[in-house]
């Protein structure tokens, strides 16, 4: 399944209708279809915003495939990208203070997914979630 969405927060909820459905029917447990939901809502939020500045005529590009043995999803913005190597060692090491304005996206993804990993730039993400967890 693809999605192209708008940089406008408006289009998150439709966009979280449609993966609820989906993830309904991957054949994951509940506790982990949340997971991925909360996931990927960071993934996008941090596309439209961090990359995408909130530009509606810029888009976010959103790849969903189930497997056999869990659920991938790729989340592309078109921005210039990020240090994510710098960002998600600091992440891990330090943790997000809370009056931290960027961060927690990363922190989510990286502690509800199996594994997440980025593109050389930083502005595609693909996220894993193996079944059984």
């Amino acid at each position: 399944m693809r999605f192209a969405l708008p940089s406008s927060q408006d289009q998150l909820g439709p966009l979280r209708d449609q993966l609820r459905q989906l993830l309904s029917s991957a054949g994951l447990s509940a506790p982990a279809a949340q997971d991925v939901l909360v996931a990927v809502h960071e993934a996008v939020v941090n596309g439209m915003v961090h990359g995408n500045r909130l530009d509606p005529r810029r888009t976010v590009a959103i790849e969903i495939e189930s497997h056999v043995d869990g659920i991938e999803i790729e989340v592309a913005d078109e921005g210039p990208g990020f240090d994510w190597r710098g960002r998600l060692a600091r992440v891990e090491q330090k943790g997000v203070p809370p009056d931290a304005l960027a961060g927690r996206g990363m922190l989510v993804m990286v502690r509800t997914m199996d594994h997440v990993t980025y593109n050389e730039s930083g502005n595609r993400v693909r996220l894993v979630r193996l079944r059984g967890r």
